[in-house]
């Protein structure tokens, strides 16, 4: 590894090469696999990347709907954009109750605020998100709007 930090120049195509050759790494999470003393955080790892990734995409396509094609909900249930939506919602929930159980559990590993912080912001974006759909189709109007306002709130301010 020694060296190949030196470069003062970065070169665009080979730039662009490697870029595209460390997806597939960061997408198997290889790197937990290889590790046997990371073993146990990949799965964990791979639900909340993937639960980010689906509702990132989630995300961006009801925004082109809403704001591009001027499609306001209510969407069906059996929207498959929905699915993705609950598929990666329940995701990111799990994998960051599993890693917060699993940092609870190595007492022996110093853990600090920062390492706490993020993981709790996991959990509580995806309480909120999930808590936003749960409400509105219970028909709770008043604890809908609350947690509409909540939630964006801990996405984009970074407080729980």
């Amino acid at each position: 590894l020694e060296g190949k930090t030196e470069k003062k120049e970065i070169e665009p195509a080979g730039f662009i090469l490697a870029f595209f050759r460390v997806i597939p790494t960061i997408l198997k999470h290889t790197k937990f696999s290889d590790c046997s003393e990371n073993k146990d955080r990949e799965r964990t790892h791979m639900m909340v990347l993937f639960g980010f990734i689906g509702l990132f995409m989630v995300t961006s396509i009801f925004f082109f709907a809403i704001y591009g094609f001027q499609n306001h909900g209510p969407y069906s249930q059996l929207n498959p954009v929905k699915w993705l939506a609950n598929i990666s919602g329940v995701a990111l929930i799990v994998g960051s109750s599993l890693m917060i159980k699993n940092r609870l559990v190595k007492t022996d590993q110093f853990s600090i605020y920062k390492d706490w912080y993020l993981l709790g912001l996991a959990l509580a974006l995806g309480l909120s998100g999930m808590l936003t759909e749960i409400t509105r189709l219970a028909g709770w109007g008043e604890l809908s709007y609350f947690i509409y306002f909540v939630h964006p709130y801990n996405e984009y301010t970074g407080r729980m």
